[in-house]
């Protein structure tokens, strides 16, 4: 009787214990924005631009001395104990490890904007130094803005992995989030700022359209089979129309911006920050154009980076950079600029371009337990939808005149935007899987057509469903599975984003008449 008894105890009292960890774990899975978004607009006449940019100040941060020089803090390691309370108190940055804490700033991280009005419909691309941020970074940023907010805001990252976390995912340790709240809030009130400050700067503009390959001069990597590698760095120039001078710059290139690499300890954005500069101030024998240079990130994943021992060969002094170095991070970001700046020379003109915006809120199926788990746990602090089993992403598709961009939250193969999707044996899922796979480019059919990376969310890898590779045997003779499926929401994911982008492309063809194609 007592062993019942006992037993009946115990019962209850797991039940009641799975009940009270459900009850303060399941309101942390709840979508804080649950407002879909589906609408469309189309703008032809006046068109004014401004651009702004500020620089993200770091809370006080206690720096150490990675004396074993593995890129994270170890126990016993000496660190300046500022405030003498005998523990660290550090900056988490964001990428490759946990308890991967600051030690110095090499290059500063900034916010840029990009206002573009045309007749009475306003566009704000905003990006930050920063390796991505959630969804809803861009709802609050749209309640704060009230009235003032634009028809369309696109929030972004360059996915630097030298600054601080600002996700969660890289603390101490698995349930600790690495996200530093004043670093958050200083993100936050700079985003605002600088949205704010380009559209009171809109001045009547025009537009130019350049493109060069980069191809030629090797500075990029995939890493992961098959190698699809986008090479084409375009530049949007914006010039004031009435005085000529230039306003600011829009750069889209694909790479991941950590040539420093898992080793590092320093606060950077990285290639990213001589790109820009580059572009704003000059390189070797090409004027810079001045104005705010504002970069937008494309297909990196697969994985578009630099291994440590990748060679750059610098565009501007000659030399071969191999390792990661300050001097490497400078060598591709200056020879980028350099390349920028000479294809802006042959710049061609938008004349009276159209502004077409299309944008639609998707559920994104999520099967990842482990970010379920630190979602519950509120270590990521992000929200779920459809019984806790997806995740609302906004997708956009804007055309300005001939120029098509397509935005996506996270990082997506190059295969199926650019081509190249390959249907392996070992392969976790079998057709059917459309073997003839359309790249979505192609359908985009603009004049060019880019992806816009790290845009309206923050949710890893977008593998192609039939290169899904978690169990054995493994694709392309691999001894382990790769690295991608562990930091990506689901094998689906990929698919569903990429029938919502076939849908919106094709809505937005038939809205617009054959006359008013690509200008």
């Amino acid at each position: 009787m007592r062993m019942r008894n006992l037993i009946k105890f115990t019962m209850i009292s797991l039940l009641g214990t799975l009940v009270v960890l459900l009850a303060f774990l399941l309101p942390n899975l709840r979508e804080r924005f649950p407002e879909k978004k589906d609408q469309s607009f189309t703008a032809r006449g006046l068109l004014t631009a401004g651009f702004a940019k500020s620089t993200l100040e770091l809370p006080p941060f206690e720096p150490f001395t990675d004396q074993n020089q593995n890129g994270s803090y170890d126990e016993g390691e000496p660190f300046e104990d500022t405030n003498q309370n005998g523990s660290l108190d550090g900056l988490h940055l964001a990428g490759f490890a946990k308890n991967r804490f600051a030690t110095e700033v090499k290059e500063p991280l900034e916010v840029q904007a990009f206002s573009l009005t045309i007749k009475d419909k306003t566009l704000v691309i905003v990006s930050a130094d920063v390796i991505g941020l959630f969804r809803d970074e861009q709802k609050r940023l749209e309640i704060a803005l009230g009235e003032e907010a634009p028809d369309q805001l696109i929030l972004t990252a360059t996915h630097t992995h030298s600054a601080p976390d600002v996700i969660g995912l890289w603390g101490s340790h698995l349930f600790h989030s690495g996200v530093h709240p004043l670093f958050l809030a200083e993100l936050r009130k700079k985003l605002l700022e600088t949205i704010k400050a380009a559209m009171a700067q809109e001045r009547p503009a025009k537009l130019a359209l350049a493109q060069i390959n980069t191809k030629p001069y090797q500075l990029q990597e995939d890493v992961r089979p098959p190698q699809v590698i986008p090479p084409m760095l375009t530049t949007l120039l914006v010039d004031d129309k009435e005085s000529g001078k230039p306003l600011g710059t829009l750069l889209h290139w694909a790479l991941h911006p950590e040539v420093y690499e898992r080793l590092n300890t320093a606060i950077s954005s990285d290639f990213v920050h001589y790109l820009r500069k580059g572009v704003e101030s000059g390189v070797l024998d090409q004027k810079g154009r001045g104005g705010v240079s504002l970069f937008l990130n494309g297909a990196i994943g697969g994985l578009l980076t630099l291994s440590d021992t990748f060679p750059i060969q610098s565009l501007v002094d000659g030399q071969t950079y191999l390792h990661p170095s300050k001097d490497k991070v400078k060598a591709l970001g200056e020879s980028l600029a350099l390349l920028a700046l000479r294809a802006a020379k042959a710049a061609r003109p938008l004349n009276s371009p159209k502004l077409q915006v299309s944008t639609k809120t998707i559920e994104l199926p999520l099967t990842n337990k482990g970010f379920k788990l630190l979602m519950a746990a509120k270590v990521l602090d992000r929200g779920l939808t459809h019984f806790y089993q997806a995740i609302l992403s906004d997708l956009t598709l804007i055309r300005i005149g001939p120029l098509a961009l397509l935005t996506i939250p996270g990082e997506l193969y190059p295969e199926v935007f650019h081509g190249g999707v390959e249907f392996p044996e070992e392969g976790d899922y079998k057709a059917p899987l459309k073997p003839n796979h359309v790249p979505l480019e192609k359908l985009m059919a603009g004049d060019p057509a880019l992806l816009v990376g790290l845009a309206g969310g923050f949710l890893g890898y977008f593998i192609p469903k039939s290169q899904w590779d978690v169990e054995a045997p493994y694709t392309y003779g691999r001894k382990k599975p790769p690295y991608g499926e562990v930091v990506s929401i689901g094998p689906d994911a990929a698919l569903v984003y990429e029938d919502a982008a076939r849908q919106m492309i094709d809505k937005q063809k038939a809205s617009s008449p054959p006359s008013e194609g690509a200008q």
